[in-house]
């Protein structure tokens, strides 16, 4: 009876993954390879991903994770989408090249409990390059932290970014104020709670290292493992914003010991760029995944052959 009731905790512990924290989610390390990787699409296998066509998953390339003084360029924005036939989430480049075997990235699934949301774009929801998002956790809300990441099946290679506007709402836009907003393109929001992992970077004069911008936080200083999701902010707490026009990462530099926001295709990083950044939790920070299981089977094996005895 004591065997079974720990393969119970154990399997409940692996099932639920990390306690409800704030950003209120799972993240974790995406790796390209030969194996999941054909083109321009990676392919993700995760235990709260699969067979899961209603999550909503968050994306942010990583350069590289763990800190590595080499890392794998990825210059594309990404889209997410399902692939029902697979059962799997994927991963796309928007501009149709191939994705790096090595290249990485953050995906972040938000709980049942967070406020994440699909917004979908339609005629009467766009005003030129931005699409307005009508929902109760970011109407009139100008200090709200809002990430978004395209989701679908159609690539839109723009980089986008997320503002207040003065009508009082969110939207998502295109940095590329001359290219219009198309309907039907899908994106996953997520709003973050009022929690120091959840917080504004603005790139001033002494953070900017020509495309880069270095982020001063005690929550991820020092930790190559911190698993970062990024959007760009026009205009945090509403007023007038700054355009950048690229596609974004992070990477860590261990020397100092600090992560860095850079313009994928080496622009330079314009003053007042401001980011929506996250500390999303890992998944079974307690006890790996893959480190249940065996506990798991462990346990399973010896209260078969005290059965069978």
């Amino acid at each position: 009876m004591r065997s079974r009731c720990i393969a119970f905790a154990v399997l409940t512990l692996l099932l639920a993954g990390p306690s409800l924290a704030a950003p209120p989610g799972t993240g974790f390390v995406h790796v390209a390879t030969a194996q999941n990787t054909q083109g321009d699409i990676t392919q993700l296998d995760h235990l709260l991903l699969n067979d899961q066509p209603g999550a909503v998953p968050l994306v942010t390339h990583n350069w590289n994770p763990g800190g590595p003084a080499l890392g794998v360029d990825n210059h594309s924005d990404v889209r997410v989408f399902y692939d029902a036939l697979e059962g799997r989430w994927t991963l796309a480049n928007e501009d149709g090249t191939d994705i790096a075997v090595g290249a990485a990235f953050n995906v972040f699934v938000p709980s049942e409990e967070a406020d994440a949301f699909v917004h979908t774009t339609t005629e009467e929801s766009i005003t030129g390059n931005w699409s307005t998002i009508e929902h109760p956790a970011t109407d009139d809300a100008p200090d709200a932290i809002v990430f978004a990441s395209h989701a679908g099946i159609t690539d839109h290679p723009h980089p986008l970014g997320v503002w207040y506007t003065g009508d009082a709402r969110w939207a998502v836009f295109n940095e590329d104020e001359e290219v219009d907003m198309p309907a039907d393109l899908s994106f996953h929001v997520f709003v973050g709670p009022d929690d120091p992992d959840v917080f504004v970077h603005t790139a001033e004069e002494d953070t900017i290292t020509g495309h880069t911008t270095t982020i001063d936080h005690p929550r991820v200083n020092d930790d190559p493992n911190a698993i970062l999701l990024v959007t760009q902010s026009w205009n945090p707490g509403g007023g007038a914003g700054i355009y950048n026009e690229s596609s974004v990462a992070v990477y860590y530099v261990p020397g100092p010991g600090r992560w860095r926001i850079f313009n994928q295709l080496g622009a330079p990083m314009p003053v007042g760029t401001s980011f929506h950044v996250a500390v999303v939790p890992e998944p079974e920070a307690a006890l790996g995944q893959g480190a249940a299981l065996a506990l798991l089977g462990l346990v399973w094996r010896r209260w078969r052959a005290r059965v069978r005895s």
